[in-house]
């Protein structure tokens, strides 16, 4: 006979790492394992695209310069999965979305700003219980267009939040991971070119993710 679980024994709201710095480059920190036994599913305090000690470099087209005349009109796009697995656990968490930018270049340095969403997906089993994780991720990002940069880039920041996360499922009471919740997306930055990628990626014991971030040019 299955029995339903509570997912109060399970939630854990933690910060998986912690990213600081400005210019673009960053420190990774990870925390202390949790010394319970009970499998808990983690989120992290959201996707941060700030580099760290983890990042994969990404290529540089030789020779590419930005365009002439300026693109105004971008788009960042996220793609993001963070995986948790224990004896008797498995959660595969998923975030994906694009973020609208768009450049003012009548300013010195041009100003970027955009507002956008990624959607929340994925899910997982623990025991009898089979969840599905869901709900979304809302980034307001503003910063400057740094031309005098070889090559040139984007330096962003600003505020993401977190809507009705929730995990809920079959055998098991569902559990609102945060109904809402705002934090500063720290400073990154990102070349300014059509295809440009920024990645990082983190492990600790029994979980790992990795997240990219595109730059999208949308000019005509």
């Amino acid at each position: 006979m299955n029995k339903k679980v509570s997912f109060q024994g399970w939630v854990l709201l933690a910060a998986l790492f912690v990213l600081t710095g400005c210019g673009g480059e960053a420190a990774l920190t990870t925390p202390t394992p949790t010394p319970t036994l009970t499998p808990a599913l983690l989120w992290t305090s959201t996707p941060s695209p700030t580099p760290g000690a983890a990042v994969i470099p990404a290529a540089t087209a030789a020779g590419q310069a930005s365009p002439a005349p300026m693109c105004t009109e971008l788009e960042l796009e996220l793609d993001y999965r963070q995986v948790q697995q224990a004896e008797g656990f498995f959660a595969e968490m998923t975030a994906q979305g694009r973020i609208p930018l768009s450049v003012n270049p009548h300013q010195t340095p041009p100003r970027v700003e955009g507002k956008g969403e990624a959607v929340v997906g994925g899910g997982g089993q623990a025991g009898d219980c089979a969840f599905t994780y869901s709900g979304s991720l809302e980034y307001d990002l503003h910063g400057e267009l740094l031309l005098d940069r070889r090559p040139p880039v984007i330096a962003l920041s600003g505020r993401r939040g977190a809507r009705n996360l929730s995990a809920a499922g079959e055998g098991c009471y569902g559990g609102l991971l945060a109904p809402v919740f705002t934090e500063d997306v720290p400073l990154f930055e990102i070349e300014y070119r059509e295809g440009a990628v920024l990645k990082y990626s983190f492990e600790v014991p029994t979980f790992h993710g990795q997240a990219v971030w595109t730059l999208h040019f949308r000019c005509p």
